[in-house]
């Protein structure tokens, strides 16, 4: 490894014996790398020699990953015309680093002075302390001009070629316009001094060439109009690593555009002094904007953080810096400042970005983490509240965190279904006093296991549309249907009204009979029985076997038939008793089904009179004795006449029925009575 004191150059020397070849080297390339030193070495420009006068050249070896630069020099009279010697030296990247200026390269160029060339063959050494800090009096300033604008311009180029000088003004505008560039630059720079020379056709990223011409267009706006370029052109004849030379090598290579970056940066750089740290963020705007130069974004914030000590200048940081991604912790800011409830508000709301690591959401997240839970809850709008909940997840057990619009906490409960540290109990808790339908079904669905329990509660103590919500969750999940019968001792009417048009909105038929059964069981008052209690009532009835059935058959079969009869239940209700009795073989629909399908469930028969012991009124009376009439004749109707078990007005009913059918007959009457 060189001393960084010292370091060691390989050269080479190219010239003419029997043709321009390579005479010595210190360093063993390969053949690509030869083949472009042999052309390089020569470029056949004659008048750039002549008269003593010698040209440099400068180029990278990309597959050697060396750096050269080369002077050249007449041969002599004693070659054949335009033969020259030309002096490399190569430098690796590691020398380009600890020697940023190649003037000091120019005391180790030799001349040969006879034809024993070993003294090239092997590297020389060049102490990096001292030797001056490479400064020169001046750079030509109409040159200088010109290859500024095309090496940093709007229009930039990648060949730059500029007005010609004497040979050592070319020189030193070479040499400087080299040493102010950043490392990437530098390695993929080329130039010649040779006036007229080209280096086209190499591959070189960027070259610098003179011509003779001496109205070169430089540009055709004002110079002034560049920001920077009087930065740049001021630092050419500065020697050594200048601090603009150091910012630009730090900043400039993270821009997709450096070298028109190169321009921005200077004149930013121009501007920096006097000014604190928040005004140069500011004034950096244009730079760091859209994460264009995320280094120069970290140092400057880096700076106004350490800096920022009052809301005001915290706000501004906030709202400049949002959605820069930055490598710093803002927890100083969050206890430099104290916000009050509008304060912090304002601040997590500036705050807010999707930008991940960048200031904004770290600052978010140091608010949200380390200011008192009550506050940060109370800040909650409707753009925070997930992100909040996704930090800080206790912040949903405050009621303050929650909407107060039913539809908006709903929402919010099906996006924190899939978050594994909410606490649902605290959740409920908070909201059981104003708790909406509409949250509470996003609730059951959000919780699954858990949900039975908290339906329970809220089946047992809310109101009406609580109730209905959760009897829909309850009739749709059989096996917590059934638990939920055996846990309720009494089933009040406004309970079972909830259960039983929760039912009715589901396909018929339903399969839960136990769990139903027990529900019925535990009914308290069974006289205020609803439309819907009584269709899931009779076609439980139908259903069940012994006691249970005959129970709920004589509670309501009558006043399901005259409902219906006084068409009193909704197209919805009447559908679904319809298709439930067709299911189990009736094809009837209306009155008659329900008449037929008592009748198959509890029929007349000698021994027992059956559904008739269900009946008092006279309507539907006659509609059973038709249709036992129907089926079996009047015998089985003059057999329950004379059962002594069966209520008097039911006889009175059945005899005016017979009666009717009697004279009718005799009369011959054409149509039926009833």
């Amino acid at each position: 490894m060189q001393s960084k004191s010292e370091i060691q150059i390989d050269q080479a020397l190219h010239g003419y014996v029997k043709g321009h070849r390579q005479l010595a080297s210190s360093i063993e390339l390969d053949d690509q790398s030869r083949a472009e030193m042999l052309v390089l070495s020569d470029l056949l420009v004659t008048a750039a020699v002549d008269r003593g006068r010698s040209y440099l050249t400068a180029y990278p070896l990309k597959t050697a990953s060396r750096y050269v630069l080369a002077r050249t020099w007449a041969a002599g009279k004693e070659f054949r015309p335009g033969s020259v010697w030309t002096h490399s030296l190569l430098l690796d990247y590691q020398a380009l680093l600890l020697l940023p200026d190649l003037m000091r390269l120019n005391p180790l160029f030799r001349q040969p002075k006879q034809q024993d060339f070993k003294d090239y063959s092997l590297p020389v050494s060049l102490e990096t302390r001292g030797g001056g800090n490479g400064g020169i009096s001046s750079v030509p300033i109409q040159q200088a001009t010109t290859a500024l604008v095309k090496l940093y311009g709007s229009q930039y180029v990648d060949d730059v070629v500029v007005p010609s000088g004497p040979d050592q003004e070319n020189q030193i505008l070479a040499l400087a316009l080299w040493r102010q560039m950043w490392p990437a630059l530098r390695r993929q720079f080329a130039f010649t001094t040779a006036e007229g020379a080209s280096l086209l056709g190499f591959g070189f990223a960027c070259t610098l060439r003179f011509s003779a011409d001496q109205n070169i267009d430089v540009t055709p706006d004002p110079l002034d109009d560049f920001q920077g370029f009087h930065a740049l052109l001021d630092d050419l004849s500065a020697g050594g690593p200048t601090p603009l030379r150091t910012f630009l090598s730090r900043y400039v290579i993270e821009s997709s555009q450096p070298r028109k970056t190169a321009i921005e940066l200077a004149g930013f750089f121009e501007h920096l002094a006097g000014r604190n740290s928040i005004e140069r963020l500011d004034l950096a705007q244009p730079l760091i904007a859209k994460n264009r130069l995320p280094r120069l974004a970290k140092d400057l914030v880096a700076d106004a953080v350490n800096d920022a000590s009052d809301f005001e200048q915290i706000l501004y940081l906030a709202r400049t810096l949002r959605d820069i991604p930055v490598d710093i912790k803002p927890d100083v800011l969050v206890k430099r400042v104290a916000p009050a409830l509008d304060q912090l508000g304002i601040l997590l709301n500036i705050s807010q970005s999707e930008v991940e690591g960048s200031f904004g959401s770290l600052l978010f997240e140091g608010l949200v983490h380390q200011c008192p839970l009550a506050l940060v809850s109370r800040t909650a709008t409707q753009s925070n509240r997930i992100k909040m909940a996704r930090l800080r997840p206790e912040t949903v057990s405050q009621i303050e965190w929650w909407p107060s619009e039913d539809s908006e906490r709903a929402q919010l409960v099906g996006i924190l279904a899939d978050y594994d540290e909410i606490s649902w109990g605290h959740i409920l808790s908070v909201l059981s006093p104003t708790i909406g339908p509409l949250t509470v079904s996003a609730l059951l669905v959000a919780l699954a296991d858990g949900a039975e329990q908290i339906g329970l509660e809220l089946f047992t103590q809310a109101g009406p549309q609580i109730k209905d919500v959760v009897a829909e969750w309850f009739v749709t999940h059989p096996a917590a249907f059934k638990r939920l019968a055996v846990s309720l001792r009494t089933v009040s009417p406004d309970q079972l009204r909830a259960l039983t048009q929760a039912q009715l909105r589901q396909a018929p038929p339903f399969r839960t009979q136990e769990g139903w059964a027990d529900i019925f069981t535990s009914v308290g008052d069974t006289s205020a029985f609803c439309n819907s209690s009584l269709i899931i009532g009779y076609l439980l009835s139908l259903d069940m076997q012994g006691a249970l059935s005959l129970q709920l058959g004589r509670i309501v079969f009558e006043p399901l038939y005259l409902a219906r009869d006084a068409y009193q239940l909704g197209y919805s209700e009447m559908r679904y008793l319809d298709l439930s009795l067709r299911s189990s073989g009736i094809s009837s629909n209306g009155t008659e089904a329900i008449v037929k399908s008592a009748l198959e469930k509890w029929p007349v028969q000698d021994s027992d009179f059956g559904v008739l012991a269900f009946c008092k009124n006279q309507t539907l009376i006659f509609a059973l004795a038709r249709e036992v009439d129907l089926r079996g004749g009047v015998t089985l109707l003059e057999s329950a006449c004379e059962n002594q078990q069966l209520r008097d007005e039911v006889k009175e009913y059945l005899n005016v029925y017979l009666h009717k059918r009697k004279t009718m007959k005799k009369a011959s009457w054409p149509f039926r009575w009833w």
